[in-house]
């Protein structure tokens, strides 16, 4: 998740992928604070491979991973094109990021069944791998020329909307629904809790819209005979069994950076009897002090490859320095609930 916003992430819906200029901007858009980013670059197509060659108007300066070692660099456009994937059927239009081409943004146009012209994007993603189409991204909106060389990205990101629909409901995440799978399993819970297969509990899941999870969460919590306590918008006390947890968010810093990025200072807590089990997690945006700098838990995000055409071999850009301890968090969860 590290962008946050998966994004939900995917990814990842308050990011902008492609490089290029960069130009950010506030504005009101129905009394909410608006975030506007451009990129801007010249490009080819390779239509055998489907793929949109993206080289960025400006030099930049980014945290390279080569060879073992973090190093701060700056990057001429010819060091940093971006290589996106695309399919295109009629007037859509789904582009793939390099890093992982199996779940891409959707877009619309007019163009008469070619990449080259104008695009919109439709809040919706494609899943190749499931092969569906999943819809609800109401946080941004992004436009896209393609035409007669010139690439051009325009989005404008709704961030206090997002903000507010994340802080409405915590205790409605996807978190949730994977905090009470991990405790029932571990838990002296009938053989239907163990049909749940619900991943352990990332803390980034608090920060995505909640408004498809409410339900679900209410099903789970029928399936596994969770009894809710007390909730709130930001705790919540439940009892599994015999047992009684609380859950406490302690913090839920967001900061919308230029460049469509964000960083975050987050922490929640999970406590049961006289034990507490505490979930932190703490992203930055690269910088030349960062780049580096080798905490005990870096998961430090990949969002772009470098080709060394000299070596050929590649080279891994990071935005984010990340700072996690779910693993740790996990361990704990796992023992508050077994003993």
């Amino acid at each position: 998740m590290k962008y946050l916003i998966s994004a939900a992430a995917a990814a990842s819906a308050l990011l902008l992928a492609a490089c290029g200029d960069e130009n950010s901007s506030s504005a009101s858009n129905d009394d909410k604070t608006a975030y506007t980013v451009s990129k801007s670059g010249s490009y080819t197509i390779d239509k055998e491979e489907q793929l949109l060659i993206i080289t960025p108007d400006d030099a930049v300066e980014a945290c390279v991973w080569d060879d073992s070692i973090f190093s701060w660099k700056s990057l001429s456009p010819d060091e940093n094109i971006d290589t996106i994937q695309f399919e295109l059927s009629g007037d859509t239009l789904v582009l793939y990021p390099a890093i992982d081409h199996k779940v891409g943004d959707t877009y619309v146009g007019d163009n008469k069944g070619k990449i080259e012209g104008s695009w919109t994007y439709t809040g919706c993603y494609y899943d190749r791998t499931e092969e569906e189409t999943t819809c609800g991204d109401t946080y941004k909106t992004i436009s896209l020329s393609i035409s007669k060389g010139k690439f051009k990205k325009e989005a404008e990101y709704l961030f206090d909307k997002y903000l507010e629909d994340v802080e409405a409901g915590y205790t409605n995440s996807q978190y949730m629904s994977a905090l009470y799978a991990t405790l029932a399993d571990k838990a002296d819970q009938p053989a239907s809790a163990e049909k749940t297969h619900l991943r352990s509990p990332d803390i980034t899941w608090i920060l995505e819209s909640n408004k498809g999870t409410a339900k679900d969460n209410k099903k789970l919590i029928k399936d596994l005979d969770i009894k809710i306590i007390e909730t709130s918008k930001t705790s919540q006390t439940f009892s599994i069994g015999e047992k009684t947890y609380t859950f406490k968010v302690n913090k839920g810093q967001l900061v919308f950076e230029k460049n469509g990025l964000l960083s975050a200072d987050l922490s929640v807590e999970v406590s049961s009897g006289s034990t507490t089990c505490t979930n932190s997690y703490t992203q930055k945006l690269a910088s030349k002090d960062l780049c580096g700098t080798k905490p005990e838990k870096n998961d430090g995000v990949r969002t772009g490859m470098l080709r060394d055409t000299d070596r050929s071999h590649w080279s891994d850009i990071y935005d984010f320095y990340v700072v996690s301890n779910n693993a740790q968090f996990i361990e704990c969860l796992e023992s508050i609930a077994a003993n």
